[in-house]
């Protein structure tokens, strides 16, 4: 027992909220996007994917949705019976990779069957009271901003460089769809109050700056859209030259 007055820790975290929004866009200078982005929450229970297509490969618009597809679907079924406020954070993150593992097996045979050339990122965040995780294969990123220690990625850039008619060059060393074996980076982390995650493909990040985190967090913290702040960054990355596909998801964490 705890102190008389005193809550259970687990008890203590049922008022954790998240505010959350997405979007995507082809940018001003494509006709296809092969960006894909999924967000939503339920309670104390946020999940953002963000699926970004291989562009050296043909119809990799058609992995990036399978795999965000099947990751909305999979997060639809579990909100239908989890409790966030009382749910082993350890069950579901590890229901959670994997079911990652069987998107990829899946997407490897859809593949296969349909004759493709095709695959994609994932970097999928998933925030439960006060625990995240963090799923990641490819160069897509998630990012942390707080006010004390500024904006830090949280992901690594799984990419490797190599010489290509006479210049040093840089190649996605793994993504979805390489192989039935799904390789990864899982990220377990503590989540606070008063955080912004921001999660988003490289054609985003490319332009991307702390000063932009750091107008987001604020206007967050004054009531703005999120899904409006969103298009906004889409739109400042086009305005700076950005040529790629444009996608972006932001969680603000709130007591």
């Amino acid at each position: 027992r705890g102190q008389a007055g005193a809550l259970p820790r687990a008890y203590q975290q049922l008022n954790m909220k998240f505010i959350t929004g997405c979007a995507t866009s082809a940018g001003g200078y494509r006709r296809v996007n092969q960006d894909s982005i999924f967000l939503d929450t339920k309670e104390s229970f946020a999940f953002g994917i963000v699926c970004d297509g291989i562009g050296g490969l043909d119809n990799s618009e058609l992995a990036s949705t399978f795999v965000t597809d099947a990751a909305a679907l999979w997060y639809h079924g579990l909100v239908e019976w989890l409790e966030p406020e009382t749910a082993a954070t350890e069950i579901i993150f590890s229901h959670l990779r994997d079911a990652a593992e069987d998107w990829n097996y899946r997407l490897c045979e859809y593949i296969r069957g349909e004759g493709l050339r095709c695959g994609t990122t994932m970097s999928l965040i998933s925030l439960l009271r006060d625990s995240g995780l963090i799923i990641h294969v490819g160069d897509s990123r998630i990012y942390r901003y707080r006010q004390d220690s500024g904006l830090v990625q949280l992901t690594c850039d799984m990419v490797t460089s190599r010489m290509s008619g006479g210049r040093m060059k840089t190649y996605l060393a793994n993504y979805v769809g390489r192989q039935d074996e799904l390789s990864y980076l899982p990220i377990a982390f503590d989540i606070s109050p008063d955080e912004l995650y921001i999660f988003g493909s490289d054609g985003f990040y490319h332009k991307f700056t702390e000063q932009d985190a750091e107008r987001v967090y604020y206007n967050l913290s004054h009531g703005d859209s999120p899904k409006a702040l969103c298009h906004e960054l889409i739109s400042a990355m086009i305005s700076r030259g950005e040529h790629d596909n444009i996608s972006v998801g932001l969680i603000f964490t709130r007591r």
